[in-house]
């Protein structure tokens, strides 16, 4: 399974997958780190970044199996880095892995017996579960303030920026005014984690369009998507489809069709038994 580039691109929500492995064994390598994730442990995934994971079947059994939970990247708190913390396989056996993997086996099997609000409670222990876990293995630094105050600006850019698109021309003056920073600092911001703020833009333009494909029915014409998400025209918006997403929005729309979207909760146990 390879989430590479243009997956990234595709993704329409930035959350991490933490993965406990069931049965079977996972080789899985994102950020140049490789790890190998056996029955009885977990590693965590980010979507945001490419990442591969190569799948072996046990011995003596058909299928391998895997319990996955996808937590929003912005619910990650931690003074270890969402970058220092992928593809590292922590074992459940022990230790503050432990608590993890029963808490991950437990919200699986009882969350349809559970309640909303006690559902979101557990979540949040959850997160701060993992965080501490991972923070004990990987044995990271923690952030600087330099480093945490960055990665917030971004956040409020990227949000800005987020509900701005479908109102028409995102500006860089409009979003340092918004963060309160200057226009130079915007682009040092972007440039420090190896983008650009003209990238985040067009990026968001794409997961709009990639959103009403989706979801818009087949009467909304391309050249509607176009305009109400800053394209050109519907040639325009093609061309950007096949550079940077590999293939038409046409095709695009008749591979990703959905009938709706759920909600998700913070912490959704993704798939069970996947493999093949």
């Amino acid at each position: 399974m390879t989430h590479g580039a243009a997956e990234v691109r595709r993704a329409p929500q930035e959350v991490l997958f933490v993965n406990l492995q069931l049965s079977g064994t996972c080789f899985g390598e994102q950020d140049g780190r490789r790890c190998i994730v056996r029955p009885g442990s977990f590693a965590i995934f980010d979507t945001t970044r490419p990442y591969t994971l190569e799948f072996r079947e046990p011995s003596n059994e058909p299928n391998w199996r895997v319990l996955s939970f996808r937590i929003p990247r912005d619910h990650w708190r931690s003074t270890v880095r969402v970058d220092d913390a992928t593809s590292y396989a922590i074992d459940t056996n022990t230790g503050s892995g432990r608590v993890v993997g029963a808490m991950m086996s437990s919200l699986w099997s009882e969350q349809p017996n559970m309640d909303h609000i006690t559902l979101k409670a557990l979540e949040r222990s959850f997160t701060d579960v993992l965080t501490a876990a991972t923070s004990s293995r990987v044995g990271a630094f923690a952030i600087s303030d330099d480093e945490r105050r960055d990665a917030a600006l971004r956040r409020i850019v990227q949000h800005y920026v987020r509900s701005a698109v479908p109102l028409g021309r995102v500006s860089a003056d409009g979003a340092a005014r918004e963060a309160a920073i200057s226009v130079r600092t915007l682009h040092r911001l972007f440039q420090a984690v190896g983008t650009t703020f003209s990238a985040c833009v067009r990026d968001e333009r794409l997961r709009g369009a990639m959103s009403d494909l989706e979801a818009a029915p087949d009467s909304v014409m391309l050249s509607e998507i176009a305009t109400r998400w800053g394209f050109c025209d519907s040639s325009h918006l093609t061309r950007t489809f096949q550079r940077h997403l590999e293939c038409t929005p046409t095709q695009y729309r008749e591979a990703h069709r959905i009938a709706a979207v759920p909600a998700q909760i913070a912490v959704t146990p993704a798939e069970d038994s996947i493999g093949s």
